[in-house]
């Protein structure tokens, strides 16, 4: 009885059994979830994945899912910017004028609009340095680009303020309410900020000099005071020995 005992003390315990109840909120199709399967995609089929997943990537950020929707719209400039598998266009398919880009040469539009939705989202979830990259993406001179696109001038000059980067930022914000003056007040404010950082900067630029050359100022004048003090003790002596002639 005793051994019994004994050996049941000595035995593992079943381990606990946890149950997981899962809902499923969204789903991604399967022909955006890897390289293979674009590689393989049409761009007719790649164009209507694209749209699907820049949809469900605003349905995601109107619900407060940011890091979900920042998948879905790279999702869809994956499907955009992917390699084409053909060396070119067939017959009678106008096509993309260089293969290597993928589609994002034909549908510049839905290019702009995803990477303007992805700065959005990424500025909202505090990355603003994704936030700057996706609005250069939108600035840049390539087929497609809109080097004066307002949204993506006013966002990536918020983002640079917050990333401490003034002079670039302000260039982007004057240029963005210049093209829309509606934007003037929201500038204002944006600018405001830049002044005040620049005051700061300026505040510790002129105290850490302070600190380097002031102590180093002090130091001199130490050392030139005790000079004096000792040549003073000189003169003194001769007048001693004086005194005593």
């Amino acid at each position: 009885s005793a051994a019994a005992a004994s050996a049941a003390a000595a035995a593992p315990e079943a381990p606990a059994v946890m149950c997981i109840e899962v809902s499923v909120l969204s789903v991604v199709p399967p022909f955006v979830g890897g390289a293979d399967d674009e590689a393989s995609m049409t761009p007719e089929q790649r164009l209507a994945g694209a749209v699907a997943a820049k949809e469900q990537g605003v349905e995601l950020y109107k619900r407060g899912r940011l890091r979900a929707a920042l998948r879905s719209y790279d999702a869809t400039l994956r499907l955009l910017t992917y390699p084409l598998a053909n060396s070119g266009p067939g017959p009678g398919d106008a096509g993309p004028v260089n293969p290597w880009r993928g589609i994002q040469d034909a549908h510049g539009a839905l290019m702009n609009a995803t990477l303007l939705n992805a700065a959005l989202a990424a500025a909202k979830s505090g990355d603003h340095r994704a936030c700057e990259a996706h609005c250069t993406r939108v600035l840049d001179q390539r087929p497609g680009g809109d080097t004066s696109n307002v949204k993506a001038l006013f966002r990536r000059g918020r983002a640079r303020v917050l990333l401490e980067r003034w002079d670039e930022a302000d260039d982007d914000l004057v240029r963005s309410e210049r093209l829309d003056p509606q934007l003037a007040r929201e500038v204002a404010l944006e600018r405001r900020l830049i002044k005040q950082g620049r005051a700061r900067g300026d505040a510790s630029m002129k105290a850490a000099f302070k600190k380097v050359f002031g102590a180093a100022s002090g130091g001199g004048g130490s050392s030139g005071g005790n000079a004096g003090g000792s040549g003073g003790g000189d003169g003194s002596g001769g007048g001693d020995g004086g005194s005593g002639g």
